[in-house]
């Protein structure tokens, strides 16, 4: 899901305190559904709203690819409804870059984006996936996949409710936000997986730290055969650095709680996906 937000004036998208939109221009080019679902602006739809990434866009007059201005993708920071018309204030993410006319006219079927809409002024909420499509079109500069995420067998209702929420987060782009929902997954399937092979007793939540060292030592689908014992012991010591770092930040620099700055999104997804294939890892042991 995405806000798309088109304007006809050239340079009108820029880092500002907010700007207003048109009620009426609210919803255009949106299926009945979510036109149904999203109206009135009530305090829950705006925070529904705060949630989807947003293409600010400029209209594309005739498909004219040498004109126009490039568009941006960023999030809405607050949205309210006042008599005819919405106020909005946002940021760019400056971890995507620009989108210029010419990539934009080339994925308009993929963005939902219609030939009729191309020139008019309207906020559109799409149900298409903004950041994929651009990954797919080469738009966000070749950035990689991210890890995919594990098929946990696990009975905690915590971490499946944990792995929907970072799922969700870094569908819409936010890795910042997932650290600390990734963090909640890693810790509390650590403890499952502790628990399942009796290594704690009923109730017993240790640390992260604590756990993976319990599955290493203790857990007999953990131990190692293969070759170069040496070097793989070192590789997964390491690993137990990365989850004493890991827990760090997530107390100290994560949404978890009220600190200034979080993880910028590089880093965030450098813990993540070194948090998924340390889930892999776990998992493919466990199954032994």
């Amino acid at each position: 899901m995405y806000n798309l937000l088109m304007v006809g004036s050239p340079g009108y998208w820029q880092e500002r305190n907010g700007c207003n939109f048109e009620m009426s221009r609210y919803l255009e080019w949106t299926v009945p559904a979510l036109q149904e679902r999203l109206r009135p602006i009530t305090a829950e739809v705006a925070e529904e709203l705060k949630m989807w990434p947003v293409l600010f866009a400029y209209e594309l007059p005739w498909r004219d690819e040498t004109t126009g201005t490039s568009a941006r993708v960023g999030w809405l920071t607050d949205v309210q409804q006042r008599a005819s018309q919405i106020r909005i204030g946002y940021r760019f993410d400056e971890e995507v870059p620009p989108v210029s006319a010419a990539q934009l006219c080339k994925i308009l079927w993929e963005l939902d984006i219609g030939d009729n809409e191309i020139n008019r002024t309207h906020w559109a909420v799409k149900d298409v996936d903004l950041l994929q499509v651009l990954r797919n079109s080469g738009a966000l500069g070749g950035l990689p996949e991210p890890v995919p995420a594990p098929d946990l067998r696990t009975i905690s209702q915590t971490v499946e409710l944990a792995l929907e929420d970072a799922e969700r987060m870094l569908k819409d782009g936010r890795a910042s936000n997932a650290v600390d929902r990734v963090h909640t997954v890693l810790h509390g399937y650590l403890v499952d997986v502790c628990a399942d092979a009796k290594l704690v007793v009923a109730g017993e939540v240790p640390a992260m730290t604590a756990a993976f060292k319990k599955l290493r030592e203790e857990h007999p689908s953990f131990a190692y055969s293969g070759p170069r014992e040496g070097e793989t012991g070192l590789a997964l010591r390491a690993s137990a650095q990365f989850i004493e770092s890991f827990n760090t930040l997530r107390n100290n620099a994560s949404v978890a709680h009220p600190y200034n700055s979080v993880v910028p999104e590089p880093e965030a997804m450098y813990l993540i996906n070194m948090a998924r294939s340390l889930l892999h890892y776990i998992e493919m042991k466990r199954q032994q």
